[in-house]
């Protein structure tokens, strides 16, 4: 038994990094866009496409405490920030960051190619 919960840990940890590494892509893949519109940006969109990027942060946190805590006992308070963090992950946080950042990512595409002819 204590052989197949290794593994199925082992398993996870391998999951949680791989998760970790696409969601940081995405985001940093959406900042460098930011990056390249933002001078066009007015500060009110500014200020809103921040905001909107709030939830995909949340998210590359959560999974990093999710990941340092490792398998705490439960009751413990590392086990309830990771119980914490894992109701974040799963019910609360995904959906608010694909809608955050799909809107965010039409807001810099829009401002990068507002001021071009034809």
């Amino acid at each position: 038994m204590a052989g197949e919960w290794d593994a199925y840990s082992a398993g996870m940890h391998g999951i949680w990094l791989l998760l970790l590494c696409v969601v940081v892509l995405v985001f940093f893949g959406v900042i460098f866009l930011a990056c390249l519109s933002w001078p066009k940006m007015t500060p009110k969109k500014r200020i809103a496409s921040l905001l909107l990027l709030a939830p995909d942060f949340l998210i590359i946190v959560c999974i990093i405490v999710s990941a340092s805590c490792g398998h705490p006992p439960q009751g413990s308070r590392c086990f309830n920030t990771q119980f914490l963090c894992g109701v974040l992950l799963v019910f609360i946080l995904p959906l608010p960051a694909l809608v955050g950042t799909l809107v965010a990512l039409g807001m810099f595409i829009h401002a990068r190619f507002a001021g071009r002819p034809g």
